[in-house]
């Protein structure tokens, strides 16, 4: 087989591995966000200390969480920056 081809593959499948990374990232994101709708609405409806007490851990992971997502999103960053810089890609004869 054709070392470029085989190259060639293997980067293909590399972006295609790294856009399906992408979607999750983007999914996690979108429902961090309804997650934290819904704490706001059991936290309109409740005021008692315990539930509060409870609320307050889960913003807390909620932005735990959304801190994560933005350090994946900058390490995909430099990965990409990375990946563009040593990859050459072959010019066409």
């Amino acid at each position: 087989m054709d070392t470029t081809a085989t190259k060639t593959m293997h980067i293909d499948f590399l972006h295609f591995e790294h856009q399906l990374w992408l979607n999750d990232v983007k999914f996690y994101i979108d429902e961090l966000k309804i997650y934290q709708k819904l704490l706001e609405e059991i936290a309109g409806k409740n005021t008692s200390g315990e539930v509060r007490k409870h609320i307050e851990h889960f913003q807390n992971q909620f932005i735990i969480q959304r801190e994560q997502m933005d350090l994946l999103k900058k390490d995909k960053s430099s990965v990409v920056q990375v990946m563009n810089r040593d990859i050459q890609i072959p010019k066409n004869s």
